[in-house]
C-alpha cells in the first residue's frame, strides 16, 4: 500500500485547528473582545487585541480630560484605538504610536535544502506572521538504512526470503545515492507471560522438538555500515526465535532504534535520510498490553540498550504508544517503511496514519519482492514532501501551520491531506507559507518562558529552526518614563504611558475622585445593593455604568437593563426591542411620535383601519385599536374593517312585500318606515364610497331591480330603498301587467321529453344492427373453414396397398 492511498484517511489536527483558528480570529477580537477604547493601561491595549494601539503622548492625554471634564464624564481616560483611529481621529503624532507587529529575521544557506534554514520570530499576542519557505529535491542524498525483522518461527519463510535478496537489495541501494549504509537488528517478545513460555525461554521450540534463539525483546545487531558483505554475514547468521501470543514488540524495537543515536551509529540530523525497513507478518503490542504482565510504568525515552545491544529493560517497562513512537521518530527525523503482508493491513494502515512520515509495502510470496517494495517506496518518499512541525507540543498557546503554495506546483497536493506534495521531480522547487501565531493566554501563563524552539521539519530533506519569542510586554518603552503621585493624576496615581492610573482610594479621569465609604454610598439605594448593582464603578461619587454586549446599562444606580424592554414587532416581522419603534429607557419604552403602546407596537394612525377605497374608520361598525378594527357587535359585523355583515343577507326578502306593494300602489301604512328615492345621491350621508346592496323583484315576468345600504338588515325604523322608476319594467307591473303576456310555456317539456325517446329509438337500432352484423361475419368464416376441410387431399397415413408387384428376374421378353 503507498503513501497516497493510506494518507487518504490521514486525519491531520494541527491543521484542522488552524484553520479553525483563522476562521475565529477576526471574530474574537472584532466582536468578542472589548474595543480598544475600553482599555485604560497600555500593556491591556496591546495584549488584548491585536488590532488596537496605544497613543504615548501626554499632550493628547491632557485634551482627552479637558473633553471629559466638559462632558461630565468621570471614566478614565483611554489613550487605546484602532490604528486608523489614532492617526486620524485620534490625532496622535506618529513617533508616539505604540503598535507592534510581529516580525522575522531569516538566515539562508544556500546549500541546503530548505530555505530559509533558521529563522528568528518576534511574535505579538493575536498577531500572525507569515515565513515563505521553498524546499529543493536534491539529485542525491546519502541513505542510513536500518532493516529490522521480527525473528519469530511465523517469519522464518520471509527471514529466508531476505537472506536471498539481500544482495539485490543492497545492489539496489547503492544504485539509488552516492553514500549508503545499512544496519540490522530484530524483535521477538518480551520474556514475560503471557507474552513468552516461561519454563523455555531459552529454546522457546522446545515443544516441537526444534531449536531456536532464546526469546529477547529488541536485538540491535549490527551497526551502521557500508560493507555489504559484513551485512550479508550477520544477516544470515541470525536465527528464529517464538513468543506465544500473535503480536510482538515492534514497537519496542522502533523506540530504541531512535532513542539510541549513537549506539546504533546514525549520521548526524540532517546529513542523511534515516530510514527504518521493518519487515513484518504479525502484529503489535502497543501501550497497556504491558499491564497483562504487571508492567504498569511507560517506557524511559533515553536509550536502554545493553553493551551487547539487547533491550535491557524490556521486564521493567510497558509497550510504547503509536503517540509517543511518532513523537519520537518525527523528533529523530526517521521514516519507517512498514513492509507486511494483506493480513495486517488495517493495523499498519492505523499505525502510519499516526506516524505522519511513515510509509507502506506489501510483502508477497516469501519477500522475494523485498528488492521491489524497498526501491519503489524510496522512490515514493524521495519525491514526498512532508511537513512535521517539532518542538512545540507543549505550547498549547502557539499555533504553527505549513502550507503548499500553487497547489504544489510543479507537483500536486497528496489525496487527503493539507500539506503533502508529491510527484515532485528531482531539482524542482516546492513552495511553502509557514504561518505563526500566539494567543494572549500565553502571556498569561504563570512563571512561563517568553522564549522557546520549534522546528519544521521537512522529513527527508531538512529542517527550518525556529527561535520564538513573545512580545509579552509590549509597552516596556514607556513605562521606563512612569512618574509616580504625577501631578498630571492629582498626585494620586502614577503616569504610566501618558495616562493616569490610580492608587487604591482614588479614582476618576486624574484620580481627582475619592473612592471613601462616603462617596461609595452615593452608588446605591441601600447598604444591602451592591455598588451601582454591579454594573459599573463608582467615581466621584457617581455610577459609570457598564456597556456589554452592546447593552448599555443606565440609571442612578445602573439598575436600568435594556434587556427588560418589552419586545414586539417591527414592520419586518422581526422581533425587536419596543418594536423597533421607541427607545428603551430604564427598563420601558419611550416610544416615536406616530406608536404608542407599552411595546410601542399601536401606530397612532387609523389609516390601518380604513378600506381601501373607503372613508369611514372600521366601516363605522367598530374601534381602531393599535391599527386593528374591533368591531361593536361581532354577532352582526366581522371582517378586517368590519365591513362584513353576517345578518345583512335577508336584507332583500326582508323588504321585498313592501317593495312590492309599493309598486302597485298597494301598502297602506304597514310599510311606513320605508322611504323610496330616485337615485343614490338622494340618500342622507351618500359620500360616494357608499356601498349598496342590489335586490330585484319578478312579478308576471316583470323584474324590476332596487338598491339598499349593504349594511341593511330591513328591520331597521327607517330604510332608504333606491328605486328607479324608469326602468323598464317597472310601469308594465305598476300596471298589473304582464311582461311575456303571450308565451307558451308547455312545448318546452314536451320537446325535450320527445327528444330523449327519439334518441333512446336510435341507440336500439344500433344496437340491434351491430348485433346482426357480427353474428353474418361469424357465419361466413364458419363456411369458409367448412369448405377448406372438404377440398383438401392427402394419403391416411394408415392405408396399406393390397396390389403387391415382382419381377422374374430370368424372364426376358425378347428371347425366343
Amino acid at each position: 500500500m503507498s503513501r497516497e492511498s493510506h494518507s487518504v484517511m490521514q486525519h491531520h489536527r494541527s491543521n484542522a485547528c488552524w484553520f479553525v483558528i483563522l476562521i475565529w480570529l477576526p471574530f474574537a477580537y472584532g466582536k468578542g473582545e472589548a474595543a480598544c477604547s475600553t482599555y485604560t493601561r497600555c500593556s491591556d491595549c496591546l495584549l488584548e487585541n491585536p488590532s488596537c494601539g496605544w497613543c504615548n503622548d501626554p499632550s493628547v492625554f491632557q485634551r482627552e480630560v479637558g473633553v471629559a471634564f466638559q462632558l461630565s464624564s468621570l471614566k478614565p481616560i483611554s489613550l487605546c484605538r484602532n490604528l486608523t483611529e489614532l492617526s486620524s481621529t485620534f490625532s496622535c503624532p506618529a513617533q508616539n504610536i505604540l503598535f507592534p507587529k510581529s516580525s522575522n529575521v531569516t538566515t539562508y544557506q544556500p546549500s541546503l535544502p530548505v530555505q530559509p534554514s533558521s529563522v528568528v520570530v518576534i511574535l505579538r499576542p493575536g498577531d500572525p506572521i507569515q515565513i515563505p519557505l521553498t524546499v529543493t529535491l536534491p539529485q542525491s542524498f546519502p541513505i542510513d538504512l536500518y532493516i529490522l525483522m521480527g525473528l519469530t518461527r511465523t517469519l522464518e519463510p520471509y527471514a529466508n526470503g531476505l537472506k536471498a535478496t539481500a544482495t539485490k537489495l543492497i545492489t539496489t541501494m547503492q544504485g539509488l545515492t552516492s553514500s549508503f549504509r545499512i544496519a540490522f537488528g530484530s524483535y521477538v517478545d518480551k520474556r514475560l507471560a503471557p507474552f513468552s513460555d516461561r519454563e523455555n525461554l531459552d529454546n522457546p521450540c522446545a515443544g516441537i522438538s526444534q531449536v531456536c534463539e532464546s526469546v529477547y525483546d529488541f536485538h540491535h545487531t549490527l551497526n551502521f555500515t557500508n560493507n555489504a558483505t559484513l551485512f550479508m554475514e550477520t544477516l544470515n547468521a541470525s536465527v528464529v526465535s517464538a513468543n506465544l501470543d500473535a503480536p510482538d514488540a515492534m514497537l519496542d524495537a522502533l523506540l530504541q532504534i531512535a532513542l539510541c543515536e549513537n549506539q546504533v551509529g546514525w549520521s548526524p540530523a540532517g546529513q542523511s535520510r534515516r530510514i527504518v525497513f521493518v519487515m513484518t507478518t504479525g502484529d503489535y503490542h502497543y501501550a497497556l498490553d504491558g499491564t497483562l504482565a504487571g508492567l504498569v510504568n511507560p517506557p524511559s525515552l533515553t536509550c536502554r540498550l545493553s553493551s551487547s545491544g539487547f533491550y535491557q529493560d524490556s521486564e521493567t517497562f510497558d509497550y510504547p504508544s503509536a503517540a509517543i513512537i511518532s513523537q519520537v521518530l518525527n523528533e529523530k527525523r526517521i521514516i519507517p517503511i512498514f513492509a507486511h503482508t494483506s493480513t495486517f493491513a488495517i493495523s499498519y494502515t492505523t499505525l502510519a496514519n499516526q506516524i505522519k512520515s511513515a510509509f507502506l509495502g506489501d510483502l508477497l510470496g516469501n519477500a522475494n519482492n523485498l528488492p521491489q517494495v524497498l526501491s519503489n517506496t524510496y522512490a515514493t518518499l524521495s519525491s514526498t514532501v512532508i511537513p512535521v512541525v517539532t518542538g512545540a507540543s507543549n505550547q498549547r498557546y502557539l499555533s504553527i501551520n505549513v502550507s503548499p503554495q500553487n497547489n504544489c506546483a510543479p507537483g500536486r497536493l497528496q489525496t487527503g491531506t493539507t500539506d503533502t506534495c508529491m510527484n515532485i521531480s528531482v531539482n524542482s522547487t516546492v513552495h511553502y507559507v509557514a504561518t505563526l501565531m500566539v494567543t494572549k493566554e500565553f502571556c498569561a501563563q504563570p512563571n512561563s518562558t517568553r522564549t522557546m524552539a520549534a522546528n519544521i521539519q521537512f522529513i527527508g530533506f531538512g529542517d527550518l529552526q525556529l527561535a520564538i519569542s513573545v512580545m509579552c510586554q509590549p509597552c516596556q518603552s514607556c513605562l521606563t518614563t512612569s512618574y509616580v503621585n504625577s501631578s498630571s493624576c492629582s498626585d494620586s496615581g502614577t503616569q504610566e504611558c501618558s495616562t493616569c492610573v490610580c492608587s487604591p482610594n482614588k479614582n476618576g479621569p486624574t484620580c481627582n475622585c475619592s473612592t471613601d465609604p462616603q462617596a461609595i454610598s452615593l452608588c446605591r439605594p441601600d447598604t444591602t445593593t451592591p455598588m451601582c448593582n454591579g454594573r459599573g464603578s463608582c467615581v466621584c461619587g457617581k455610577c459609570v455604568c457598564d456597556s456589554v454586549g452592546g447593552v448599555q446599562y443606565g440609571g442612578q444606580y445602573c439598575q436600568c437593563d435594556r434587556n427588560k424592554c418589552p419586545m414586539g414587532y417591527n414592520s419586518k416581522g422581526q422581533l425587536a426591542i419596543c418594536s423597533g419603534n421607541g427607545n428603551c429607557f430604564c427598563d420601558s419604552c419611550s416610544c416615536n411620535q406616530d406608536y404608542t403602546g407599552y411595546a410601542c407596537s399601536c401606530p397612532t394612525s387609523q389609516l390601518k383601519c380604513v378600506e381601501p377605497g373607503a372613508k369611514s374608520v372600521c366601516s363605522n361598525a367598530g374601534q381602531c385599536l393599535c391599527g386593528i378594527c374591533i368591531c361593536n357587535n361581532v354577532t352582526a359585523r366581522i371582517g378586517t374593517y368590519c365591513e362584513a355583515c353576517k345578518t345583512c343577507t335577508g336584507a332583500c326578502n326582508n323588504i321585498l312585500s313592501c317593495v312590492a306593494c309599493h309598486i302597485t300602489g298597494t301598502c297602506g301604512t304597514q310599510c311606513a318606515n320605508i322611504t323610496y328615492v330616485q337615485n343614490r345621491t338622494s340618500v342622507p350621508g351618500y359620500d360616494g364610497t357608499m356601498v349598496f346592496r342590489s335586490c330585484s323583484i319578478t312579478s308576471q315576468s316583470c323584474e324590476v331591480i332596487y338598491e339598499l345600504d349593504r349594511y341593511a338588515t330591513g328591520l331597521e325604523a327607517n330604510i332608504y330603498v333606491v328605486l328607479d322608476t324608469t326602468q323598464k319594467n317597472y310601469a308594465t307591473l305598476h300596471g298589473n301587467g304582464d311582461c311575456n303576456p303571450s308565451q307558451v310555456i308547455w312545448p318546452i317539456p314536451v320537446g325535450i321529453v320527445l327528444g330523449i325517446i327519439v334518441v333512446g329509438i336510435i341507440a336500439l337500432i344500433l344496437w340491434k344492427a351491430c348485433s346482426k352484423l357480427g353474428e353474418f361475419l361469424e357465419y361466413k368464416q364458419w363456411e369458409k373453414s367448412l369448405m377448406e376441410e372438404t377440398n383438401r387431399s392427402g394419403s391416411n397415413p394408415l392405408f396399406v396397398d393390397p396390389t403387391s408387384s415382382y419381377s422374374n428376374p430370368r424372364y426376358n421378353p425378347n428371347q425366343n
